[in-house]
């Protein structure tokens, strides 16, 4: 007879004890793993907003399933309403290619499917590009925090959330953002910290240092657990790239910031020693509006083959569920075949997206070229 939480992916079933246990007035810092309908209940190795947000919705609203995964669709609808605001669509035609390219992203339906919080951080990663642009720094910076106490890699987008304002000359907006964001997240970190002590720097930080859980990045299809020794190594290249992106790209528009963030983000994931698919959500979501606009300006030369990208990338996923990566029977060559695809898939994004910071853009505002719908997109052009 089939076990009712068989039905639940393993993630999910994490994040939903949790809360109760929150609820039950166990800290999430001190819960412990558990056997529980003969499934192994892991603690959760992430910064703790979720987890107290959902046991807040939980504690209001109940504790059941399906109260539960409702929460996690809401930020579904706010990550769409969010995109809209950014790109600002003219016309129905535009706001159903917005909607696409949220809904129709195979990446947001495998997160909701497994239960998985990676919109509620790129939901906040979107308010705070928006806001930052708008010059809102203590909005922006508010915005960021939260995203980082969800999920520790918006550290990596801080960089060029600053170098665009300080291009855009809003000096004092950068220093605010600055302060307001990494101010209120490392006084938190500090007071869990000083709760938790060790516990809570081994499961925020130490364990996705560490963790050699079977999974698809590249160098761990290829090398195993050895690729530790590469880890210093791996680190090195991705700074010194993100580095050199950031410094020379002109930055000169909204679209640059969303572009360059994407490129980051994929840099990142290509180079992290232990990657999931689902990471592939970051960067597909975050340049929203850099499809949008590619959209709006007839460049399929561009979208076409990113697109494809991110499909491909999915496929790679889809030939295998997460239950395989435990499973003895599944051959080796398997899983290394699946990474393969996975990382051609996310290269494939990488090299257009190069292409298209490349292309010289018109320097007006970015939400001026989306009015302008006979505006055509000149190499070597500037007016």
């Amino acid at each position: 007879m089939l076990n009712w939480a068989q039905f639940f992916t393993i993630d999910w079933m994490i994040q939903w004890y949790s809360a109760i246990h929150i609820l039950q007035g166990i800290p999430f810092y001190e819960q412990t793993t558990q056997i529980i309908n003969g499934r192994t209940i892991w603690n959760a190795n992430h910064l703790p907003f979720f987890f107290y947000s959902l046991a807040v919705w939980m504690g209001i609203f109940g504790t059941s399933h399906i109260i539960a995964r409702g929460y996690m669709y809401l930020w579904i609808i706010a990550i769409q309403l969010v995109a809209l605001v950014i790109t600002k669509p003219q016309d129905s035609k535009h706001v159903l290619m917005v909607e696409a390219l949220v809904l129709l992203n195979p990446f947001v339906a495998l997160v909701v499917l497994l239960g998985l919080f990676d919109l509620v951080v790129m939901t906040f990663l979107l308010l705070t590009f928006y806001l930052v642009t708008e010059n809102r720094p203590v909005a922006g910076g508010i915005m960021m925090y939260l995203a980082i106490f969800t999920k520790t890699f918006p550290l990596l987008l801080v960089i060029p959330l600053v170098v665009y304002q300080l291009r855009q000359e809003q000096y004092r907006s950068a220093i605010i953002f600055l302060i307001t964001s990494l101010g209120l997240f490392i006084s938190s970190y500090l007071l869990f910290y000083l709760q938790y002590g060790h516990t809570f720097l081994e499961r925020t930080l130490l364990f996705q240092l560490y963790r050699d859980d079977v999974n698809t990045s590249i160098w761990y299809g290829l090398f195993g657990y050895n690729t530790m020794h590469f880890l210093p190594i791996l680190q090195i290249v991705m700074f010194v790239l993100v580095t050199i992106v950031v410094l020379i790209y002109p930055l000169r528009t909204e679209i640059d910031l969303y572009g360059i963030s994407g490129f980051i983000l994929i840099i990142f994931h290509l180079m992290l020693r232990t990657s999931y698919p689902h990471y592939t959500t970051w960067s597909s979501v975050l340049m929203i509006p850099v499809f949008f606009h590619l959209y709006k300006t007839k460049r399929f030369d561009y979208l076409s083959p990113m697109l494809a990208g991110i499909v491909f990338n999915f496929a790679g996923f889809a030939s295998c569920f997460y239950f395989c990566f435990d499973d003895p029977a599944v051959p080796s060559w398997f899983l290394t075949s699946q990474t393969l695809v996975h990382f051609v898939g996310n290269l494939i994004v990488l090299i257009y997206l190069i292409k298209f910071g490349i292309m010289k853009l018109d320097p007006l505002p970015f939400r001026q070229q989306l009015e302008d719908s006979n505006l055509s997109i000149i190499f070597g052009d500037h007016h």
